[in-house]
C-alpha cells in the first residue's frame, strides 16, 4: 500500500511473487519533461510495470521517474484506507461499461438466465471421453442438472465484486500451475522469451511444449494422435492451445483489475 503495488501472483504456499505498480494501471505513465530545448517531450505509454524484485529503491526509482505528479501526491501523510480512495476516486468507469447498464436496478434482484446449451455442450462433452457420449452414463449425469433459480441481491455486489476477484485471481493461479503457464512476467522477461516456441499475450506465457505435456497427459489415445500428426499441424494445435491459454488469462487479469 505505501508504494501502490497490488499483487498479481503468488507462489505455491502463498508468498507474492509478483506485483503491479497501480500508477501504471490507473493513471498510466507520465510525460517526461524534455532534457533539452531541442528534445521533445516523452508521450505517455500503456505498459504496466511488473516487479519480482521486491525492493523498495526500485519502487522509488520508477515512481519519481515515470510518475513524478501523482506520486508526489500520494506520498503525502494519509492513511491506509485514503491511499485506496486515492486510485479508486481515479477510476471512472463509463456508464456503457457498469452494471446499471446491463441490468434493471429497478428491481431489488438480480436474475441470471444460463442457457441448457452451456451444461450439454460444455460440461457434458468435455467431461466425458467422445465414445462415450450419448451412452447411458453421460445421459443420466446429465439428468442430474436441474434448472434452478440464482437471485443475488443488487445491494451485496460490492461483496460479490470482490468474491469475484479474489475466485479469478485462484483460477489462474491454478491453471498455471496444473498447465506450466507463467505470469505475469515483467517486461525484462518477456524479453527473453522464445516467441517461435511460445505464445504470448500481455504478462503471460504457454510454451509449446507445455503446450504438447497438457494434451498427451489428457488421454492415451490423444496422446497417440499427437504422434501420428504431421509436425505443422501438431504446431498449429499446440499454438492454438498455448493463444487460448495466454489470451483466457490475459483477459481474467483485466476483469480483476477492472473489479479492483
Amino acid at each position: 500500500m505505501r508504494y501502490g503495488l497490488v499483487p498479481t501472483s503468488w507462489g505455491p504456499n502463498g508468498v507474492v511473487t509478483s506485483v503491479k505498480c497501480r500508477f501504471c494501471d490507473v493513471f498510466k505513465r507520465e510525460e517526461r519533461k524534455p532534457t533539452s530545448d531541442n528534445a521533445k517531450p516523452r508521450k505517455k505509454t500503456m505498459t504496466v510495470k511488473y516487479f519480482k524484485t521486491f525492493r523498495p529503491t526500485c519502487y522509488k526509482q520508477h515512481l519519481e521517474t515515470e510518475h513524478p505528479a501523482k506520486w508526489g501526491d500520494y506520498g503525502l501523510p494519509r492513511m491506509d484506507e485514503a491511499r485506496e480512495t486515492f486510485f479508486e476516486s481515479s477510476l471512472v468507469v463509463p456508464i456503457s461499461q457498469s452494471l446499471h447498464a446491463h441490468f434493471d436496478i429497478s428491481q431489488d434482484d438480480l436474475v441470471v438466465h444460463l442457457k441448457p446449451s452451456i451444461v450439454d455442450t460444455i460440461v457434458g462433452n468435455l467431461l466425458f471421453h467422445p465414445d462415450t457420449i450419448g451412452e447411458v452414463t453421460h445421459e443420466r449425469a446429465l439428468r442430474l442438472f436441474k434448472r434452478v433459480l440464482v437471485f443475488v441481491k443488487l445491494q451485496e455486489k460490492l461483496t460479490l465484486l470482490s468474491q469475484q476477484r479474489a475466485a479469478l485471481t485462484i483460477l489462474v493461479m491454478i491453471y498455471a500451475r496444473l498447465t506450466g503457464m507463467e505470469g505475469p512476467l515483467s517486461s525484462n522477461d518477456l524479453r527473453t522469451i522464445d516467441m517461435s516456441r511460445s505464445e504470448v499475450c500481455g504478462a503471460y506465457v504457454f510454451s509449446h511444449a507445455c503446450a504438447r505435456k497438457l494434451l498427451s497427459g489428457l488421454d492415451p489415445w490423444l496422446e497417440q494422435t499427437l504422434e501420428c500428426m504431421i509436425e505443422e499441424d501438431a504446431q498449429l494445435l499446440f499454438s492454438g492451445v498455448g493463444k487460448m491459454s495466454v489470451q483466457a488469462a490475459d483477459g481474467i487479469s483485466s476483469i480483476v483489475a477492472e473489479r479492483t
